[in-house]
């Protein structure tokens, strides 16, 4: 009977490996559509995005990307949904000590202050990452290749590092017509005179969202690094974290299916 009750444990923990691993290339399928969608637009995807919204823009529009950025943007601009994503940032120091100012860019957002809302996020990314790293650099200061992020969704090819083209690009003559991008280096000096829209104040919470998980990918890599050769606890462990990444999407999915307006 023991062996039996030990080959049973084996052909459970079998079936769960194979329904983990089913769901982790499902998941692989839906970021690489997503950025199939939307990588031109420097949309970024990232962990505190439910993937219930990954499976709306994929389902409602899964040729077309304004459609797509629009149900992107309806998204970021349900109040409760934003306050949820914005909570989520308390585990980072760094972002706590600047929730206020984050609260203010959620008020002037609502309010349809789309220009404060983005100055207030740009400068809150850049003393993030600043603080965040020994090396003192803001956002604006790094280099694409500063911000591939291990383990996480946020490091696929055509998320951060892919977007953060638009946040360096230099803007040294007047621009007069609209931008629907976050030019980051010419909103703040000037040079970018109409960025006073929804799409752009959007692109810069969902840039808040992608470089926290940037921070807390960097911090979980140096402590991978720490550890040393990968053991078979070590590969456990990460199996373990896969488990909790999709039960935590499960919660998130749940949650929204209860809640209503």
């Amino acid at each position: 009977m023991k062996w039996n009750g030990r080959w049973r444990s084996c052909d459970s923990a079998r079936a769960k490996v194979k329904a983990v691993k089913q769901q982790m290339l499902k998941l692989q399928h839906q970021i690489d559509a997503f950025y199939d969608l939307l990588s031109e637009k420097n949309w970024i995807l990232h962990d505190h995005l439910s993937l219930t919204v990954v499976e709306a823009i994929l389902t409602d529009a899964p040729q077309d990307a304004d459609r797509a950025e629009a149900v992107r943007i309806e998204h970021y601009h349900d109040c409760d949904r934003l306050s949820f994503m914005v909570c989520l940032l308390k585990k980072l120091p760094a972002m706590r000590r600047r929730l206020p100012l984050i609260g203010k860019a959620q008020e002037d957002s609502f309010a349809g202050r789309y220009y404060a809302c983005v100055h207030v996020l740009l400068s809150v990314m850049d003393g993030f990452v600043n603080e965040v790293e020994s090396v003192r650099r803001g956002l604006h200061a790094r280099e694409a290749k500063d911000l591939h992020a291990w383990d996480s969704v946020v490091g696929h090819h055509r998320g951060l590092a892919h977007a953060h083209k638009t946040f360096t690009k230099g803007r040294s003559a007047t621009q007069e017509a609209p931008v629907y991008e976050l030019y980051r280096n010419g909103i703040v000096h000037g040079s970018i005179l109409e960025y006073d829209d929804i799409i752009v104040a959007t692109k810069a919470w969902n840039r808040l969202f992608a470089v926290a998980d940037w921070a807390s990918a960097r911090e979980e890599e140096q402590q991978h690094s720490a550890v040393g050769p990968v053991s078979w606890p070590a590969l456990a462990g990460q199996f373990k974290d896969a488990v909790a990444f999709l039960a935590e999407q499960g919660k998130i999915k749940s949650t929204e299916k209860q809640w209503t307006p």
